[in-house]
């Protein structure tokens, strides 16, 4: 009786003393396993062990964990330091390892006290994707040479192209160049056959030529100043008055083709122009670009233009018949 009662005594104090050792934690928003195990300076796998659980499983806000304190001394004295291989760990040689079913990349490096990063460099990964007996350092290799970023060549840049034709500076006011194609001229035609439609064509050609020095002879002219664009023009009733101011060009001035540029009339119309007592035919060659304080200029026109009809101000007024 006396021995029952003395074994009794020893079974009890054996739990009170490991319930001594052992401590309840409750989990608190965004704690994990190991940083609870980090915490309490203890094995992470003894944490897991006395709590059937790995460090797979979540754990939630609330949930209680038993701390094996006990094994305090047990963690401080197995965890690897130095790179130094873990005694349990299926080694292949001295510096490497045998990857074994359950593990990561995260576990390997802490069992090896090694940084990821550092595993996929001396393993030439680039991913952390492992399997099933494949072998990876845990020190760097002797063989192992660090991959020097390549420099980027700059990427060699285009030559200005240069035009090598003749560049004829158009005098001030400066036409803008919208388009790289003006408005080919139709062929003549009766007036019994359709009006041809002008297509695209090069458009310095046609308004970079020098200006010839030739005037018009104003004493021979009547009220209606010929033009090549006479027969193409058609009276729709659109009848407008507008601020004109001209543009240099060495159209015109033999051949009697007169323009003016418009952004309310439509390129390649052929309009009736009306100042004082004179008039002439045109054809918009393209869309009027804004000159500085000069908003209330509605269109220009040539100066053969301007000059066959009189208008030699630099701004007037005109009637436009189209």
């Amino acid at each position: 009786m006396k021995y029952f009662f003395l074994s009794i005594g020893f079974i009890f104090t054996f739990f009170v003393v490991s319930a001594q050792n052992n401590l309840t934690h409750i989990v608190k928003s965004g704690e994990t396993l190991s940083g609870i195990a980090k915490q309490y300076k203890v094995l992470l796998k003894d944490v897991e062990a006395i709590n059937n659980i790995n460090e797979k499983v979540i754990i939630r806000v609330g949930q209680k964990l038993v701390i094996p304190l006990g094994k305090t001394s047990t963690a401080k004295t197995t965890t690897t330091t130095n790179n130094t291989a873990n005694a349990n760990a299926p080694m292949v040689s001295k510096n490497q390892y045998k990857v074994v079913a359950g593990d990561n990349m995260t576990k390997i490096a802490r069992m090896f006290n090694v940084q990821e990063k550092q595993l996929l460099e001396w393993n030439n990964l680039k991913s952390d994707l492992i399997l099933v007996g494949q072998v990876l350092y845990i020190n760097k290799p002797e063989s192992f040479v660090a991959k020097k970023q390549e420099a980027i060549a700059p990427k060699p840049q285009p030559k200005p192209v240069v035009n090598e034709e003749k560049n004829t500076e158009i005098a001030s006011p400066k036409v803008q160049q919208t388009t790289t194609k003006s408005i080919e001229e139709p062929k003549q035609v009766s007036n019994n056959e359709a009006l041809v439609t002008p297509t695209v064509k090069d458009v310095k050609k046609e308004i970079e030529q020098p200006i010839a020095k030739q005037e018009v002879n104003l004493a021979t002219t009547t009220s209606t100043i010929p033009s090549a664009f006479e027969g193409y023009y058609t009276a729709t009733g659109n009848n407008i008055n507008v601020k004109a101011a001209t543009f240099k060009t060495g159209a015109g001035w033999q051949d009697k083709k007169f323009y003016i540029l418009s952004n309310t009339i439509a390129t390649g119309t052929t309009v009736k122009l009306n100042y004082k007592n004179k008039s002439t035919y045109a054809k918009v060659l393209g869309t009027l670009p804004q000159q500085a304080n000069e908003e209330q200029v509605q269109i220009r026109m040539s100066t053969a233009t301007a000059a066959s009809i009189g208008a030699f101000d630099a701004v007037f007024d005109v009637e436009i018949m189209y």
